[in-house]
């Protein structure tokens, strides 16, 4: 787990996860149709009505959906583990730990580390850039099935949208623009505290060594990604 016992090395850092090659097998259970030849004496019965029995479809691959969660580091660290390369993984979260808090959960794709894509980053790159800041923001991927079917010992963020039973039609769900704009202030809070902390580590990198060094690069961007992302949504 990541949490206040310093940087991971040596066994703790994982060789590249299968989680993303890992699929669950599935039976196709098709329906086999049943063929029923007629004698000729009973074509006349032809006229009944014919009951049509409908197939089964066959199950479809699950859709991923993009989360952004903030995870705000607390007296005993971040409290999740993440493993694999190119991309990373969350590997776990500790019951109760901030990463459970924040809504993440095991399998996690983590697809951004505040606001810069870790994609084709190794474990080493995401781990230094979640240390780098007490209030770190995640965009991760993950399993919509997951999402429905959470497990009752973690906390999982659930569609804002509700799901229509097949054949059916629902009207659209209204805006609540009062709570949207809620959401988008406490957002834009959020990222000033994020850049806030950026700030004050960039200063403790620039006191320690005047050169820039990719730390101090990579903390620079990161102030300038926020303050784009601020500007843009108060411009909203």
């Amino acid at each position: 787990f990541m949490d206040n016992t310093g940087p991971s090395s040596g066994p703790h850092e994982r060789s590249p996860l299968h989680h993303h090659n890992r699929t669950s097998s599935r039976n196709n259970l098709n329906g086999n149709a049943t063929h029923h030849h007629q004698h000729p004496h009973q074509q006349q019965s032809q006229n009944r009505p014919q009951t049509l029995t409908p197939t089964r479809d066959s199950p479809s691959k699950p859709s991923m959906s993009n989360l952004v969660l903030t995870v705000n580091k607390d007296a005993n660290g971040y409290g999740m583990k993440v493993s694999g390369d190119k991309p990373v993984f969350v590997e776990s979260v500790k019951p109760g730990g901030a990463a459970q808090k924040a809504g993440l959960m095991a399998d996690d794709m983590i697809l951004k580390v505040n606001g810069t894509s870790v994609r084709s980053s190794t474990h080493t790159e995401v781990v230094e850039l979640i240390k780098a800041s007490d209030i770190v923001e995640l965009t991760v991927q993950r399993s919509n099935n997951k999402m429905q079917r959470p497990s009752p010992s973690t906390t999982s963020i659930t569609p804002t949208t509700p799901i229509a039973p097949r054949n059916s039609i629902t009207a659209p769900v209204p805006v609540d623009h009062a709570k949207q704009r809620e959401m988008d202030i406490q957002r834009i809070n959020t990222l000033k505290l994020m850049q806030e902390q950026e700030r004050k580590n960039l200063e403790n990198l620039l006191a320690s060594s005047k050169m820039r060094t990719p730390e101090v690069i990579r903390a620079e961007t990161t102030i300038r990604k926020l303050q784009e992302e601020i500007v843009q949504m108060c411009g909203e």
